[in-house]
């Protein structure tokens, strides 16, 4: 089995045992309020890691290139509102005109 699979299969079960402990350790009581809110931060934090990752990461090296216009624009458009399919289609001719006429 390689490194990789072995991983995989590591993360699922420290996973599974997490999730099961919770119920197991407070017997039928509620949660604090705190430990309940926890998990909703979670899922937006995990994602703006995910894209900062994406957009300015190159293997080891950090990069700026015109990944960052469409981010920008796409910051821009979900600040003020604007329908997502019009962030997608604006992200996406920044990026194109960036690339061609700055990179």
């Amino acid at each position: 089995m390689s490194t990789a699979w072995l991983t995989v299969l590591l993360t699922g079960g420290v996973t599974m045992a997490t999730k099961a402990l919770g119920p197991i350790l407070l017997g039928g009581r509620r949660s604090p309020r705190r430990a309940t809110r926890a998990p909703d931060l979670l899922a937006p934090a995990m994602l703006g890691g995910l894209i900062v990752v994406t957009t300015f990461g190159h293997g080891q090296d950090l990069r700026l290139d015109a990944r960052a216009v469409g981010l920008l624009i796409a910051v821009i458009g979900a600040a003020m509102r604007w329908h997502p399919a019009v962030i997608a289609i604006g992200a996406i001719a920044a990026v194109a005109l960036a690339h061609r006429y700055v990179a």
